[in-house]
């Protein structure tokens, strides 16, 4: 429950508020609605960057107009991808 409660206070000041939650996966707060988002199932080499590589993916794919959820789904996605290599440097993906 914990996770959920930081993410709605922090949503009293921000508008899109995600918490990385490691393998236990992600909550996204917005517009009054928290949202668990799962981890991918991922071995992991290193977790350097996982956050980063998470707010990547959500970033790219809300700049693509995509709603929210699968935004934070493909986020969990780049971020499982990224601990399966050493410095957390998934390779780009051609458009």
């Amino acid at each position: 429950d914990r996770p959920e409660v930081i993410s709605e206070a922090l949503g009293a000041r921000f508008p899109i508020v995600a918490l990385t939650l490691g393998e236990l996966g992600a909550v996204l707060y917005n517009k009054g609605t928290t949202t668990r988002i799962e981890a991918f199932a991922a071995d992991v080499v290193d977790a350097t960057g996982a956050g980063d590589a998470f707010a990547a993916g959500l970033i790219a794919n809300l700049i693509r107009g995509k709603d929210l959820e699968t935004c934070a789904i493909e986020g969990a996605r780049v971020a499982a991808k990224a601990v399966t290599l050493v410095g957390g440097r998934p390779k780009p993906q051609k458009a």
